[in-house]
C-alpha cells in the first residue's frame, strides 16, 4: 500500500525536457518499492511501484551502508549552559576502518518536538 507522505530532500522535481521530469535517486538494495508523487497545483496524488534488479557485483558482497557512525558520548550527563564536545566515530562498514578526509559532516541536534535545533559542521579530530 503506497502511502504518500513529504519527506525531506525528495520534494523537487526538474524539468529535463518538456514534459519530463527527473530528480536523482541512490537505492541501497534490491527488491519492490513505492513511489508517491504529489503536485500541488494542481491538486495531483500517484503511487507507482519501482523495481529494482540486484546489483551486478552481487548484493550479498557488498555492506549494505557506505559509511558507518556510532557516538562516543553513551552515558555522559551534559549541563545546561556549558559548551560541550560531541564526538562521533566514522568508518567503513565493510573494513571497520576509519574512513577520514570527510569535509561535508554536519550535526543536527534538537529538543523533541523539534521546536529548537543547532546545526554544526563537524571536525575531524
Amino acid at each position: 500500500m503506497c502511502v504518500p507522505t513529504r519527506v525531506a530532500g525528495y520534494r523537487s522535481l526538474t524539468e529535463t525536457e518538456p514534459g519530463v521530469y527527473s530528480t536523482p535517486l541512490k537505492l541501497t538494495r534490491a527488491g519492490r518499492y513505492d513511489v508517491p508523487v504529489i503536485v500541488d497545483q494542481p491538486r495531483l496524488v500517484n503511487c507507482f511501484q519501482l523495481e529494482v534488479a540486484p546489483s551486478p557485483e552481487g548484493e550479498e558482497t557488498r555492506a549494505g551502508k557506505s559509511i558507518a557512525v556510532e557516538h562516543l558520548f553513551k552515558d555522559k550527563l551534559f549541563k545546561p549552559q556549558e559548551v560541550n564536545a560531541l564526538r562521533f566515530r566514522i568508518t567503513d562498514p565493510a573494513t571497520k576502518q576509519a574512513v577520514g578526509g570527510l569535509t561535508d559532516v554536519q550535526v543536527l541536534v534538537f529538543e523533541p518536538p523539534g521546536i529548537w535545533q543547532q546545526r554544526q559542521w563537524a571536525k575531524e579530530v
